[in-house]
Parts: structure tokens; C-alpha cells; sequence
């Protein structure tokens, strides 16, 4: 069956195979409603037992204004219950906290009805037993995603609000756009049949470009540096969301833990060992700094005025570095930028990685050796105390802890030139707060 949205291309169509019965937990299609009674538990060594019951709606129907029919599980408080708010999710923590009723990367239920709230799990187009032909994102998720709340908000037992959470696939979803990050432009190039067909931009993948002034509603996002994907989006997606109530949240710690679940407090992991509220970002008071790179492979804050040319290897991980050592407790906190003057007389193109490390005092060479009291200060790299430094690599080659992706897309060739000092003072801009 078509989608109700039109594009101005043919959409190429790859079927899917059917779930097979007990494969990632699928049963057959059966509606039902059951109640699981406190101490159930989901047959797994890891999975935790209930505290408290859980009225189950099995394979719940929703339907969609084009005809199709989507199918969730909801999980809410035992009847008879006051109404309560329902929480939409569309589509490794440590063991033993989880009770196996959650979906990947979702709300647990056995944390959150409890709390009021109950937890729906909608398969969503063409997915599951849901009808239809599966949409990646894009307007048709989005079509389907408002009449899933229309729809949860008149039922019997919601009170009428409902909200949307979860983490990664399940948060671009909310939004509407598309993944970005070196892996999934390989898994786009080798499972979607549009690239093949249509590799340039046009209607339907422009309709993956969600315009985020549009969501006005409250929003709560979560971003963290422990992993190369989550950390630019969430910034992103704060500055352009177009709501009077959003809250952006930096942690260090994986966001499972401060997206998912309420969770008990964890005395090896305290959610942050110390909490700074500010009431924008970029911080209202950031100052912004040129900080200029010169040949000695220094950063200064005045541009040097004879100019000159540094040269490393594109094709291999040689990096020039410039160095500022601060004289001074030092915090750094907001969007950084670079205006490098570059030439490459070897090829007509090239590919830049511009990497900042801050140079500690502390005397360690590896991850392991790091205290925990430490771990903040790595993951935001924002307090630099007096003879602390912070050091600029430009290079051809990443030099980060990269968790996806390959370097195979880069296509250097031969030497890159950087131009310091004189009328090409190549410069990083630093936000002092």
C-alpha cells in the first residue's frame, strides 16, 4: 500500500521479511490486555522483577488517516486508575536494572508506570504486524507520529498529554532527520535503493531535512561526549527548536542512563560531581577569543605579522599543533571555530580534521589510569587551571576515539600547505566564560 505522502520521484520499494515467530522477542499478532503482577519477571538471568504491577495492552490498534493500521503495546497502571500522561517511543545498561518490558534504547515500564505514566511501543509502518511499506524518517514517520498522539490523547486512560522519548534513533525520529556520521552514509549507500537511483539532492530526500523551528512544544534534550555521534545533534537541535520551555543537559556518562530511567542512585557514578545552571546557550557572557597559530607552534592572541607556511603530509597522520598555555584558571564552554588559510598544490581537493586536546597536569598516559573524580573534566575539557594548556591539531587524518565510521571516504592527495601570519593569519576563536 502507498504512503500519503507524494514526491516528485519514483520511490523505489525493497520488501522486508516478516518477523519470525520468537526472533528479538516477536509473537504473533494477538490483541489482549493482561496484568503483570509485582514480582514478574521476564525470562531473562538479567532482567529485574516488577515492584509493582503493570496493566499490559497487547498489540493495541491505531489507525492512520490514509487507512493504515499501526500496532502497539501499552503499558499502564492496573484499573481502576486515575487518567495518566502517555509516553510514545517510535520503534547496554548495567545488568540486572532493567526488566526486559522496555524497547531498545526506550523507557523501561517498570520505572515509569509506577510514576504515572504509561509507556507505548508502537511498531511503526510496515514494521511488525503494522501495516504498510516502512518510511525512514521524513514526513510520512512524521504523519504517523501525530496521529499516534491524537489518538493515544482520546483514549479512556490518558489524561490527554502525551510527550515522545527516547535516545538515538528513537530521539531523530522525534524529530524527523536524517542520521549523519561516517557509518550511516556507508549504510545508506549500501541498503537504500534511492541512493543508487537518485544520489543527489531532490523532494524526497530534502523531506529528511526536519525544519526544527517548527517544534515549539517543550523539549528536554541530553547530550554527551561519550560517544562521536550523539554530541553536535543535541546542540543543534537546542538552538533551533523554536520553544520558549527547552532544556539541554550535558553529562558525561552514557545516556542511557540520564535519558531512560529514573534508576537508583549509583555511588560509582554520580550523576555529576558539579552542577552548573545556566540559563542559556552559548552562555550569554561567553567572550570570544582569536587565538593565532605561528610557526614556533605556538597560539598567541595577537596575529604575528610576518607570514609563513606550514606543510605536513595529507596522506598520513602527520599533524602540525599549536599550543596555548594558560596563566590563569581558565573555563572554555560553547561552539568553537576555525579560519584556517590552506592550499594544496598536489590535488584539487582535500579533507581537514581540526582536533583540540587540553594538556593536563595530571601525569597520565592512559584511559585506565584516570581517577574517577577526573572523568568530568575529560569528557567536557572545559577547566583549565594556571599552567594547564590546550593544543590545536590540523591534520588529514582524525586523531579522536572514533566509535563509527572509517576513513576510507577520505580523498587526500599529497602535501597540505597552512598559511600562518601576515594577510593569512590562520586562527581558532575560543569561548572564554
Amino acid at each position: 500500500m502507498p504512503t500519503s505522502i507524494s514526491y516528485d520521484v519514483e520511490i523505489p520499494i525493497d520488501p522486508l521479511s516478516p518477523p519470525k515467530l520468537g526472533e528479538g522477542g516477536y509473537v504473533a499478532l494477538n490483541p489482549h490486555s493482561e496484568v503483570l503482577p509485582a514480582g514478574w519477571k521476564y525470562d531473562h538471568a538479567q532482567a529485574k522483577a516488577l515492584t509493582s504491577p503493570i496493566l499490559v495492552d497487547h498489540d493495541a490498534a491505531i489507525n492512520m488517516r490514509d487507512g493504515i493500521t499501526l500496532y502497539a503495546d501499552i503499558y499502564r497502571p492496573p484499573e481502576p486508575s486515575p487518567a495518566v500522561p502517555a509516553i510514545l517511543c517510535c520503534l547496554g545498561i548495567k545488568s540486572g536494572t532493567l526488566s526486559g518490558l522496555e524497547k531498545f534504547e526506550g523507557p523501561d515500564p517498570a520505572d515509569w508506570v509506577p510514576r504515572g505514566y504509561a509507556i507505548v511501543n508502537i511498531d511503526i509502518r510496515g514494521t511488525g504486524d503494522s501495516q504498510g511499506d516502512m518510511a525512514i524518517l521524513g514526513s510520512q514517520e512524521a504523519e504517523d507520529g501525530y496521529d499516534t498522539i491524537e489518538a493515544l490523547a482520546k483514549m479512556s486512560w490518558c489524561t490527554g498529554k502525551v510527550g515522545m522519548a527516547g535516545n538515538s534513533h528513537l530521539a531523530i525520529a522525534q524529530w524527523g532527520g536524517i542520521y549523519s556520521g561516517d557509518l550511516f552514509d556507508r549504510l545508506i549507500a549500501k541498503y537504500m535503493l534511492m541512493f543508487h537511483l537518485h544520489p543527489l539532492a531532490n523532494k524526497w530526500w530534502n523531506d529528511k531535512r526536519p525544519n526544527m523551528k517548527n517544534i515549539i512544544v517543550p523539549t528536554y534534550i541530553t547530550g554527551t561526549w561519550t560517544n562521536t555521534m550523539h554530541g553536535m545533534g543535541a546542540i543543534r537541535g537546542w538552538l533551533q527548536v523554536d520553544s520558549t520551555q527547552k532544556w539541554l543537559r550535558w553529562h558525561p556518562w552514557q545516556e542511557w542512563m540520564a535519558v531512560l530511567r529514573f534508576g537508583e542512585q549509583q555511588i560509582d557514578k554520580p550523576q555529576s560531581f558539579e552542577n552548573i545552571v545556566e540559563a542559556g546557550f552559548p552562555i550569554p557572557r561567553t567572550e570570544y577569543k582569536s587565538m593565532y597559530f605561528n610557526s614556533s607552534g605556538e597560539m598567541t592572541s595577537t596575529a604575528p605579522s610576518t607570514a609563513s607556511v606550514i606543510s605536513y603530509n595529507s596522506e598520513t597522520s602527520e599533524s602540525p599543533s599549536f599550543t596555548h598555555v594558560f596563566s590563569k584558571t581558565t573555563r572554555l564552554v560553547g561552539l568553537l571555530k576555525a579560519v584556517l588559510y590552506m592550499s594544496c598544490p598536489d590535488h584539487d581537493d582535500m579533507d581537514l580534521y581540526i582536533q583540540l586536546a587540553k594538556l593536563s597536569k595530571i601525569p597520565i598516559k592512559t584511559f585506565s589510569e584516570f581517577r574517577l573524580e577526573q572523568a568530568t573534566e575529560v569528557a567536557f575539557r572545559i577547566k583549565y587551571e594556571v599552567g594547564e594548556g590546550i593544543r590545536v591539531y590540523v591534520s588529514g587524518q582524525t586523531r579522536a576515539v572514533d566509535n563509527f565510521g572509517t576513513l576510507d571516504h577520505l580523498n587526500n592527495k599529497g602535501t597540505h600547505k597552512l598559511h600562518v601570519r601576515g594577510q593569512t593569519p590562520s586562527h581558532v576563536i575560543l569561548p572564554f566564560v
